[in-house]
């Protein structure tokens, strides 16, 4: 029984790393600035690794396992779709505005008309 342990730890172990490998792969194909890379075999590894188990009960344990590497992949890296370059913002976005927003709407002066 305690072999079976060790055997699981140590394919657990080993995806942890290809996932890890793949990720920078993915991540190396990022082209100026654009959150989003061009290819990610990280999820293509995930798929085929949840595929290959022998009995969906081990997906208990997988697939939180996957879960965590990637949070912990994005804190590490610090990446984030939604945070923007404000000085050079990617092509075919606009440059933000410094201009505070207006804060009240200007009245409008509206008399009716004769009758």
């Amino acid at each position: 029984m305690r072999r079976g342990f060790t055997d699981a730890v140590g394919q657990r172990a080993g995806l942890v790393v290809l996932y890890l490998i793949a990720a920078a792969i993915g991540r190396s194909s990022v082209v100026d600035g654009d959150p989003m890379a061009l290819v990610w075999p990280a999820g293509g590894l995930a798929v085929a690794w949840l595929i290959t188990r022998p009995s969906t009960r081990e997906w208990i344990i997988d697939i939180p396992l996957l879960i965590v590497v990637v949070v912990a992949l994005g804190g590490i890296v610090r990446y984030s779709a939604i945070q923007l370059d404000r000085e050079h913002p990617p092509p075919g976005l606009p440059a933000p505005s410094t201009a505070p927003a207006p804060t009240t709407r200007p009245a409008v002066n509206v008399t009716p008309p004769p009758l």
